[in-house]
């Protein structure tokens, strides 16, 4: 343990508070944001609704009757942040099959383009990194994943596709994510794993969680159907 970890606190609407993270680093922010989480879910902690990690924040919604002052939430979000403190987090590994075949990896040609890589260095690469997930955002599951390889940055398409298939893995800016639903979207597609992302009906709807770990691994379009039945 390295001590404190420093924050402020500002007010988002009249039913949720921004805890802003002072002075850590990408790594040391994903731990804060995931043991803030726990601290907040404790029985313990009364009147919380969710605790939300955000990029570089994180989000508590609580309820008004039982936080129902300025005074009242500094002294109860401090409280419970005070026990936090700057350590290493337990995360949990999630390996996920991914298929860069033609017909799944649709920009793949471009980004070997905008790269100067073949589309097999472009594979071997992005399969072989470790994500790590910031956070969930732009549509339910959708993860937010860091630790892409700074030669395969590439810029979102100019033009977004309207319809972009689930369980589509893309890339953008520093970082990959992966579509858990079809939906429009502009990031640059270089697989799909048929891995469901999210179920509204399952206990935990989000497969992956901020925190995790994630690992690609690659796979023939013959095994990506074999798991795409199986899971059906």
């Amino acid at each position: 343990m390295a001590g404190r970890i420093q924050f402020e606190l500002a007010p988002l609407g009249d039913t949720a508070v921004e805890v802003l993270w002072q002075g850590l680093d990408d790594q040391s922010l994903i731990n804060a944001n995931v043991a803030a989480v726990r601290l907040f879910q404790q029985p313990s902690v009364e009147g919380v609704i969710a605790a939300v990690p955000g990029f570089l924040s994180l989000t508590i919604h609580y309820d008004p009757m039982v936080w129902n002052s300025w005074e009242e939430i500094h002294r109860r979000a401090r409280n419970t942040l005070s026990e936090l403190e700057s350590t290493t987090m337990e995360s949990r590994i999630v390996e996920l099959p991914v298929c860069y075949s033609e017909n799944y990896a649709l920009d793949l040609e471009a980004v070997a383009a905008l790269t100067g890589l073949t589309s097999r260095e472009i594979v071997r690469r992005h399969s072989g990194a470790e994500y790590v997930v910031r956070m969930l955002g732009f549509m339910p599951g959708f993860p937010y994943l860091a630790g892409l390889p700074i030669e395969l940055q590439v810029p979102r398409k100019d033009r977004p596709r309207l319809n972009v298939p689930a369980g589509s893995v893309a890339i953008a800016g520093n970082q990959a994510g992966i579509y858990p639903v079809m939906s429009p979207g502009g990031w640059q597609i270089i697989g799909r794993t048929p891995v469901r992302l999210f179920n509204p009906h399952a206990a935990k709807a989000s497969l992956l969680q901020p925190g995790d770990r994630v690992r690609f691994r690659q796979v023939s379009g013959e095994e990506y159907l074999e798991i795409e039945r199986a899971a059906e």
